[in-house]
């Protein structure tokens, strides 16, 4: 079932809610609103009626109007919209009570010519999908999965930094909302505490020259519990919640995510991994450690050096240095992160 839609940016329910939230819980008239916002009576009263129906908490006084008390954590185009300080990213909103996966929903709405910026989010999926093939687990209500349509003017050569730039943007979000920091493992991985927290799908239509469209499926575990995750993954999965105690709201990390990543996206786009290398390397959870990038049967053990100018991994290995688009990353443990992450000590001799 689709919440909703929004397409072309925000109309008057937006508007309204915007306006609301930027008053700080102080009341605003209807005469205040329509003037405001340039809108009718009628538009502003009937605004204020969607609202309360979606769940928003919003008190009345005859003299003096209206206030927002409190929003609900949903994922409504509107909610959404709602000071997005975007210019391209959130143009269009398509959101769903379920889909299979958002990346395949998107994938049709980008043959369809949808334009870039349309994003493709859902309260659950019921076929969440990573890289090689794994499922990506997409609680209800907990989590945070969209997708995003992009036409970037690129060689398919230069679309593996978009993988690195979209892990990025996460990182920065997270941080602006929680002040958490996060790694990013190459190429899809957002971690905390060497824990997955958030992941990342990259998909592309392409010919040899030219890239048609990108789309970029981006998963984050939010308000989840330990207990909410199944038992094959609860050792290597973690939440905002877990890390912090505390719930935050998915539209605010989203709002968030699509403005960093809009800026980051823009300059990529412009200079490539250029401006962007310095930042990428700081908060690498694989830069400089020993790794084994599996590529299929074959396996190539080394040192991570860097990233290459268009987001391959620089693999120093027997003294030779080379870039891979693509594989898997294991990185090696030493004794003492072993003991760390089993929970083993040493007996003590009395």
């Amino acid at each position: 079932m689709i919440f909703g839609t929004i397409e072309g940016g925000p109309g008057a329910v937006s508007q309204v809610l915007a306006y609301l939230k930027t008053h700080n819980s102080r009341f605003a008239s209807v005469k205040e609103i329509k003037e405001s916002l340039n809108i009718t009576r009628q538009k502003a009263l009937d605004s204020i009626t969607f609202l309360r129906e979606a769940g928003y908490a919003i008190e009345t006084k005859p003299d003096d109007g209206f206030r927002l008390i409190s929003s609900p954590d949903i994922i409504l185009p509107v909610e959404i919209s709602a000071g997005l300080n975007c210019q391209r990213f959130g143009c269009r909103v398509f959101s769903y009570n379920s889909v299979g996966s958002t990346n395949h929903t998107a994938h049709d709405f980008a043959k369809a010519g949808m334009p870039e910026g349309t994003i493709v989010i859902a309260d659950s999926q019921t076929k969440g999908r990573g890289r090689l093939g794994r499922s990506w687990y997409s609680q209800s209500g907990k989590g945070l999965y969209f997708s995003l349509i992009l036409r970037p003017k690129l060689m398919p050569s230069q679309t593996p930094g978009i993988s690195l730039i979209a892990g990025l943007a996460v990182i920065r979000a997270i941080y602006s909302i929680t002040g958490l920091q996060m790694s990013m493992k190459w190429p899809n991985d957002i971690l905390s505490r060497d824990k997955k927290l958030a992941g990342i799908l990259v998909e592309l239509e392409a010919e040899l020259d030219r890239v048609d469209y990108v789309i970029v499926g981006i998963g984050v575990n939010i308000n989840h519990t330990k207990k909410d995750f199944p038992r094959h993954i609860n050792r290597i999965a973690t939440s905002l919640k877990i890390e912090t105690g505390k719930s935050f709201t998915r539209a605010a990390l989203l709002q968030q995510t699509l403005v960093h990543f809009e800026k980051i996206y823009d300059n990529f786009c412009n200079h490539g991994l250029k401006y962007l290398a310095k930042e990428l390397l700081e908060c690498s959870a694989v830069y400089k450690k020993k790794v084994s990038l599996s590529l299929g049967k074959r396996e190539i053990s080394g040192t991570v050096v860097g990233f290459d100018d268009n987001g391959g991994l620089l693999i120093k290995s027997k003294n030779k240095l080379q870039a891979y688009s693509a594989g898997e990353i294991t990185m090696h443990q030493t004794f003492a992160q072993f003991l760390e992450k089993t929970g083993s000590k040493r007996k003590s001799r009395s």
